[in-house]
């Protein structure tokens, strides 16, 4: 019955289908107008990919207003000097069965000047809570360009282009159509993009984190900050690499000058026992970039002081006694 009704299902959106177009095209056209546009998007969606969307309750809103002045580059082009005392700024949980000296990891010098660096996103199709009224191909999963993933990776390249650090963001959805082999097609693109610019020192995969509460709500972290609620960050490092300690010592470096700008910013750094595609550069990293419990005006606001810590290092960093 089940596979009848699913025929049956897949028969009457294609013969909606075809009637929509119909409308569209011919003398009715005027008519297809007054159909809900709603009903006209997800049916069309569903004879593209195959899949059921929803569409939120919230009517729809503009996009956040993005106020906040770019970030500059470092004037001085100086390396960012650490102290002992930053160690204190780091936490660290490690589920790889590695236990790590943030402390000695900080004490190494980081040797950047202006990095290329490469932003992309393995699971793009991550989005937010839905306060914006988007589209849903499922739930907290958008191919809207504006709402999942890539509208986070797009506003930190924009925030970073605005220095003299050559940044590169792929927008391909390497999750769609099929989650399943994300991590394969985003080290593809990795790979393509290292061999075209080999002065690439820095690849960040920008991710959003999903944590659910003991009643299954979707759970989100921020912190306040002078203009809103910002999303809290997560560093996420892959031990199955022998670069994960420089990815690490990274990773520490990151973390510290995130929490100096904003105290709280920082969920401890995740150590995993996973690759992550970090095994391709030992500058590579994953962050998540709030949860799905958090908004995308959240997310956004975490992205500008991720910004600003980038720019921090770009001229790399020593440690000081």
């Amino acid at each position: 019955m089940d596979n009848d009704r699913r025929i049956l299902q897949i028969c009457t959106a294609v013969l909606l289908g075809a009637v929509i177009l119909r409308l569209l095209s011919g003398p009715l056209g005027t008519a297809a107008q007054k159909l809900d546009t709603s009903d006209i998007a997800t049916a069309l969606l569903f004879l593209q990919t195959g899949r059921v969307v929803r569409l939120a309750d919230t009517p729809q809103q503009p996009l956040p207003e993005e106020t906040q002045p770019l970030p500059t580059e470092n004037p001085q082009k100086k390396p960012w000097v650490f102290t002992p005392a930053d160690a204190d700024l780091i936490a660290c949980n490690s589920y790889s069965g590695h236990e790590v000296d943030v402390a000695a990891l900080l004490a190494q010098p980081l040797d950047w000047k202006d990095p290329g660096i490469l932003i992309l996103h393995t699971h793009a199709t991550e989005s937010y809570r839905n306060t914006e009224g988007y589209m849903e191909s499922s739930d907290y999963r958008t191919l809207d360009e504006k709402y999942n993933m890539l509208s986070v990776g797009s506003y930190l390249a924009k925030l970073l282009s605005g220095t003299e650090l050559r940044v590169h963001h792929d927008t391909t959805l390497h999750d769609y159509p099929s989650y399943n082999g994300s991590y394969e097609n985003s080290r593809k693109t990795a790979q393509t993009c290292l061999q075209e610019d080999a002065d690439i020192e820095l690849i960040l995969d920008l991710h959003r984190d999903a944590m659910v509460d003991s009643l299954g709500n979707q759970i989100g972290y921020t912190v306040d900050t002078d203009s809103g609620a910002a999303a809290k960050v997560m560093l996420v490092v892959g031990v199955w690499n022998e670069n994960w300690q420089e990815n690490m010592a990274l990773a520490v470096k990151l973390h510290a000058r995130l929490e100096q700008l904003c105290p709280g910013i920082c969920r401890p750094i995740s150590l995993r026992g996973s690759r992550f595609n970090q095994d391709l550069s030992a500058g590579a990293l994953l962050i998540e970039v709030g949860a799905a419990g958090n908004t995308r005006a959240e997310a956004l606001r975490a992205t500008e002081i991720l910004a600003e810590a980038i720019i921090s290092l770009s001229a790399g960093a020593v440690y000081e006694e």
